[in-house]
């Protein structure tokens, strides 16, 4: 018993998790010391009361949270989500932390006490917000761009267009993605883009050509398309593409 209690343990430690207990006959709450220290409380301090706990809850995210809580005990469910404290880090950061619990019943199914723990996820949800506003500014970036820019997977795939290349082809972006619009375009048309984007991921040099594509309406349009080849890291190949629609450039000449 010893030992598996000093694995939980540094598991827990290793989880930065804090475990609790909660006697739903009496309504005492017990937390250890590092789910108080999660909390924001001296070890020992913590009085052991469900109020006590909600006023530790993020004003935005306590009704959920009690919502959740209450649902779990009368349902007698487990429950699993995260919300934030009212209390933040040296980074003016709020502190968010991932609770999970289990209700353990009587024989006859009335509730005894519930039983879980807190993880304190802040630096996980920091580098995941981070990392979508790193994606949103990238879209940004890329929609700004007056010409169609795409990505492709090794499939030929879409699995990013810009909004010229929504534009230009007449085609929602959710009609795009994950396809390779063999279905939307001319055979002929399609047949030709698809040996050219092969040929740039097995070759891995550069193209540039002058084309036709049925955009918009059905009109026939003359582009220039450039295509690379981008390797990531883990060795995944991708077709990088822009589009240079020279229609009235054409018709001019």
């Amino acid at each position: 018993l010893k030992e598996s209690a000093n694995r939980l343990r540094l598991s827990m430690d290793a989880a930065k998790a804090g475990s609790w207990t909660w006697d739903l006959e009496t309504n005492e709450v017990i937390w250890d010391d590092r789910m108080q220290e999660i909390f924001g409380f001296v070890p020992g301090t913590y009085d052991g009361t469900y109020e006590s706990w909600k006023k530790c809850v993020h004003p935005e995210d306590v009704d959920e949270a009690d919502r959740q809580t209450k649902e779990a005990v009368e349902n007698r469910t487990e429950y699993d989500f995260e919300y934030r404290l009212n209390l933040q880090t040296k980074d003016k950061v709020w502190r968010t932390v991932r609770a999970q619990a289990i209700v353990v019943s009587k024989d006859k199914g009335e509730g005894i006490r519930m039983a879980g723990f807190c993880e304190d996820i802040t630096q996980r949800k920091q580098a995941e917000e981070e990392l979508q506003a790193s994606k949103d500014y990238l879209s940004n970036i890329i929609n700004a761009i007056g010409d169609p820019v795409f990505v492709k997977d090794d499939e030929c795939r879409f699995i990013l267009a810009n909004d010229s290349l929504c534009e230009i082809l007449g085609i929602e972006r959710e009609n795009i993605i994950g396809k390779t619009l063999g279905e939307s375009l001319p055979d002929n048309q399609m047949k030709h883009f698809l040996e050219i984007d092969n040929m740039v991921l097995e070759s891995g040099q550069e193209n540039l050509s002058e084309e036709l594509l049925t955009g918009s309406g059905g009109k026939i349009l003359t582009i220039i398309t450039k295509k690379t080849r981008y390797v990531d890291e883990q060795g995944n190949r991708f077709l990088v593409g822009t589009i240079r629609d020279i229609t009235e450039r054409k018709q001019a000449e």
